[in-house]
């Protein structure tokens, strides 16, 4: 009797059912991101979205920040003003993830188009932080996998 169409059968159902299910475990992270981008140009707003160790090093930072980059932060989400941030909805976040790492990708509203923005989510415990990539972030966190398309 020849096993193999019945394997593959297996296989591919496996595949389709890990995909949803990994698909549908995000679910609290592309919640996160709406909310992280609601806030995006506001500093003092959007600190509890970083990872504890940024919002640690950044503790002596005042809310009044100048213009100060935030690793991870992306300044082409950032800098953008609320009524486009208000405009970024479900349909324009992608979430590649592994683990308690994920790699999201925000289609970003432009006078042209849309123009993706990746940013790198970080899951520490059962929440979802902003990881900046910092040498310190790097030490006590780990690099992240690497997110083949």
């Amino acid at each position: 009797m020849n096993f193999r169409l019945p394997l593959f059968g297996i296989l591919v159902l496996g595949i389709l059912l890990n995909t949803t299910a990994c698909n549908s475990g995000y679910a609290a992270l592309e919640g996160r991101v709406l909310s992280f981008l609601r806030v995006a140009n506001d500093f003092s707003a959007s600190r509890e979205y970083f990872t504890p160790l940024m919002r640690d090093a950044l503790s002596d930072v005042g809310s009044d920040v100048g213009g100060l980059a935030i690793p991870g932060a992306v300044p082409k989400i950032t800098q953008l003003g609320s009524e486009v941030l208000s405009k970024i909805g479900p349909d324009d976040i992608a979430i590649r993830g592994r683990g308690n790492w994920a790699r999201v990708t925000i289609s970003v509203p432009t006078e042209y188009g849309k123009e993706p923005v990746e940013t790198i989510w970080l899951r520490i415990g059962s929440i979802w932080y902003l990881y900046s990539g910092t040498s310190g972030e790097k030490n006590k966190y780990g690099e992240p996998p690497y997110f083949a398309d």
